[in-house]
Formats: C-alpha cells, sequence, structure tokens
C-alpha cells in the first residue's frame, strides 16, 4: 500500500462529492455531510482539509480526510473510507501509521460510529463523550481520541 496526496494522484482535475458517494458506496455516508468535505461551494467545507488517497497494486482503494485543528497540535479525522466491496485489511492502520510518521506529535480525534466493532479501540483510539463532541456540535456518535508522537528513527 501507498498513499499520495489527492491532488497528485488525480492531477489537480479533483472529483466531486458524486464520485466519492459511488467510490465509497451510495449513503455509506450521509450525502450533505460528503458535500461537506469535497465542495468547497458548501458553507461547511473547511478549506483547511487534507486529502490523502491510499493504492494497492495501483488501484485506488481509499481515502482519507483530516485537518489540524488551530493553535493546538489536534488533528481531525473527517473520512477515512474504503472503496466500496473492497476486500484489503489493514487500511485503517496504515493510513494512522503513516500519519504519524508525517506529523508532528499530538492528538487524533473523530466522531465516527464505526460498524466494526472495538475497531478503533485496536488502533489505540479510545472513546470520550463530552469535550470532543461538543467542540464538533456532534451528539450522535462516539468521538475517539488518540495520542501520537513521532517516533524516534535509530
Amino acid at each position: 500500500m501507498e498513499i499520495q496526496k489527492i491532488e497528485d494522484y488525480f492531477n489537480d482535475q479533483l472529483p466531486n462529492t458524486d464520485y466519492w458517494n459511488q467510490f465509497i458506496g451510495d449513503g455509506e455516508f450521509d450525502y450533505d455531510y460528503l458535500q461537506e468535505q469535497f465542495e468547497s461551494s458548501h458553507p461547511k467545507f473547511n478549506k483547511n482539509n487534507q486529502y490523502l488517497v491510499i493504492i494497492f497494486n495501483n488501484e485506488l482503494i481509499g481515502i482519507t480526510v483530516y485537518r489540524k485543528l488551530p493553535f493546538v497540535p489536534i488533528y481531525k479525522i473527517c473520512l477515512l473510507s474504503k472503496k466500496k466491496n473492497c476486500q484489503h485489511s489493514g487500511v485503517g492502520r496504515f493510513v494512522f501509521n503513516y500519519l504519524e510518521s508525517t506529523l508532528r506529535r499530538g492528538y487524533f480525534i473523530l466522531v465516527d460510529d464505526s460498524r466494526i466493532p472495538h475497531y478503533y479501540s485496536k488502533l489505540g483510539f479510545k472513546r470520550s463523550w463530552g469535550g470532543v463532541n461538543c467542540l464538533f456540535w456532534e451528539f450522535q456518535n462516539f468521538s475517539y481520541y488518540k495520542y501520537f508522537s513521532r517516533k524516534r528513527k535509530k
């Protein structure tokens, strides 16, 4: 597996929400939420989002959207998803290992309700309710956080 910036993979011709909705699987994510992530005209679009694509054998198999919060070493994971019917395992772990080795130390936070039991706890995340949810006005799902520190090279 490898990770690339989205603009490098798509040669600055970035796909729209419809593309990602079909890629992930129609109805897997709320369409309005996908618009928030991919349509710059959406009122909740955040221009600080960073986009990474996950590639396996030259095939696009996943997408990650994240951003750093202002003034603090906290990174919100906005979207982490595989292609519809993708059978590759370990994609999430691969993405988080990549981010941990690339970013400075800090915290990952996300608000999600993964359909995979204990998915985030297996990746080292702790479940939270309250403060993290309040940051994002999200009270329907659990939030998760994880401290990370860049691994020292020997």
